[in-house]
């Protein structure tokens, strides 16, 4: 198989002249719908089929897992828990366990690894941006520009029309937020930004 790259530096930035680092999440991610899409068309398989199978095997993942099982899917590989969290004795003697989290572990197949592994790597985007820093005059150009072309924009969208990394654009963007030069609301993990005043328009 071949892996398509594009070029991103560690943070957005450069680390040399001559130094950068590669990654395919760049590419975009592909969601449920667009999977199933896939299957359908690929393995020639009725969509209801395709949604069946996939509900019937997180379904049954998902049971055996409340059970404590490892479970092996065929193809796929190997889930298991991880659960951590303080043992304690309750009112009845019981031992119970309190502040629990779960966490999904998964180990791929060999025919997983093996593609991943063994593959060729292409790089189908050059571009990647030095290490630079931005005024408030500048911030604020490349925020008037998102917010004039989609009526909001969100870090991503920041960071990648400004060429910066995402963790500078989320403290840049805080800062103009408290100075009152933007507007942000938050929906969940989502912040979206604004100019002032565009949501009374």
């Amino acid at each position: 198989m071949k892996i398509n790259c594009y070029l991103k530096s560690v943070g957005g930035f450069l680390q040399s002249e001559d130094l950068s680092y590669p990654a395919v999440i760049d590419a975009g991610r592909i969601d449920g719908d667009a999977f199933v899409d896939s299957m359908e068309v690929n393995g020639k398989l009725p969509r209801g089929q395709v949604l069946a199978v996939l509900d019937g095997v997180c379904t049954e993942l998902l049971r055996f897992l409340e059970l404590g099982h490892t479970v092996e899917v065929p193809g796929l590989g190997v889930f298991s828990l991880d659960v951590k969290g303080k043992v304690v004795t309750n009112e009845s003697g019981r031992k119970v366990v309190t502040d629990g989290k779960a966490v999904i572990n998964f180990m791929p197949k060999s025919v997983l690894r093996r593609g991943v592994e063994t593959a060729d790597f292409k790089i189908v985007n050059e571009k990647v941006a030095p290490s630079r820093s931005l005024s408030d005059e500048e911030a604020m150009a490349v925020a008037t520009k998102l917010f004039d072309e989609m009526g909001f924009f969100l870090q991503r969208h920041f960071a990648e029309t400004a060429c910066i990394s995402q963790s500078y654009a989320s403290r840049l963007l805080g800062e103009l937020v408290k100075k009152g030069k933007l507007d942000c609301d938050r929906t969940g993990r989502v912040i979206v930004y604004k100019l002032p005043g565009s949501s009374k328009r």
